[in-house]
């Protein structure tokens, strides 16, 4: 028999000890392990999704009454998403379960990828060789002449591939849920992604990596999106068969990404700051030092502190919030701040 609970984003669950070394073990795939302490597990504010283990699941909901998970999916895929009617759009507003419909549209824009083809880019691509061809480093193969290493030419050459980093993304996020399933391996999609060279990816490089801002490469970087999620917020490896997996999407900052890609379209001509590490230092009452940063700066005409928050809004702004804002504008002098919500 499993064991449900449902809770908001933000809220403490006491976790009984037969449960705990499986949650430990999903939060530590996913990065969340500090975030349980002894028998308390304090959902991180703003994740959302639901964890599966072997006797027992956790649905955390947004801690905003009228949003669903499903919502900030869609934010994930910048709205492209369109219902194909009411029903459709209903059964999405109703799944609580996120990483089925993510392995789903993961699959589904692969799919896709296969029919249309993944744009190839020219990279650089390097070699030893006896012979001098393309671009030669003259420094090394000076080098290994004089050390007699053969063979002694280092050439560069320019080539077409698709083994660029946003498609090892995508080819890692693949494996990883083949590896778990093997019934979503897909004969056609193992073949275009076969000369796409397998290497160990970590978070922070996958973090590194910007989706490509152009219009004809939609598919590509949906599937990147979805591969992210796979790979830095999804736990497969739960132990046992069962067709839904643990998933935990960080709302907040895909609120915030949605903002400020909004934001870049619409004022293309002026330079927008996103989290540029320009952290205002306070002091607390408590002598505790705190330290905070605005979200978007906006450089235009004149300079714009925006703050989005993720949470619900009432008939009125939050004192913290605009006691933040207040001291934001004394900190960047700047004269206008906004704060955004979702509705």
């Amino acid at each position: 028999m499993t064991t449900a609970f449902k809770l908001q984003s933000g809220d403490s669950l006491y976790i009984e000890d037969k449960f705990l070394e499986s949650l430990y073990q999903i939060l530590r795939k996913i990065g969340l392990s500090d975030t349980l302490k002894k028998n308390v597990w304090k959902i991180p504010q703003g994740r959302v999704g639901k964890i599966v283990a072997e006797d027992f699941e956790i649905t955390v909901l947004p801690s905003i009454n009228y949003l669903s998970p499903v919502d900030y999916l869609r934010l994930i895929l910048h709205n492209e998403y369109e219902p194909k009617g009411t029903d459709d759009l209903l059964s999405w507003q109703k799944v609580e379960n996120l990483s089925d419909v993510v392995i789903s549209l993961f699959l589904d824009k692969l799919q896709k990828l296969s029919q249309i083809g993944i744009p190839r880019k020219y990279y650089t691509f390097s070699s030893y060789n006896s012979f001098q061809t393309g671009v030669t480093n003259y420094e090394v193969t000076y080098e290994r002449y004089l050390l007699q290493n053969k063979p002694e030419f280092l050439n560069h050459s320019d080539c077409l591939s698709i083994d660029y980093p946003i498609v090892k993304v995508i080819k890692a996020a693949y494996v990883k849920v083949v590896s778990q399933r093997p019934t979503y391996y897909k004969p056609h999609i193992s073949k275009m992604l076969r000369d796409v060279v397998e290497v160990k990816i970590s978070n922070s490089f996958i973090s590194r990596i910007e989706a490509y801002p152009c219009r004809t490469m939609v598919s590509l970087n949906q599937t990147f999106e979805m591969a992210k999620l796979i790979l830095l917020d999804m736990n497969l490896t739960t132990g046992f068969d069962s067709g839904s997996m643990s998933l935990l999407i960080n709302a907040n900052d895909v609120f915030e990404k949605y903002v400020a890609k909004l934001l870049k379209a619409f004022f293309s001509r002026e330079i927008i700051e996103y989290h540029e590490n320009k952290k205002v230092s306070a002091r607390s009452s408590t002598g505790k030092e705190l330290e905070s940063e605005p979200d978007i700066l906006l450089k235009g005409a004149r300079k714009i502190i925006i703050d989005v928050k993720n949470k619900n809004i009432d008939d009125f702004v939050s004192s913290s919030d605009f006691y933040q804002m207040v001291c934001y504008c004394k900190c960047f002098n700047a004269e206008t701040a906004i704060l955004i919500y979702p509705d």
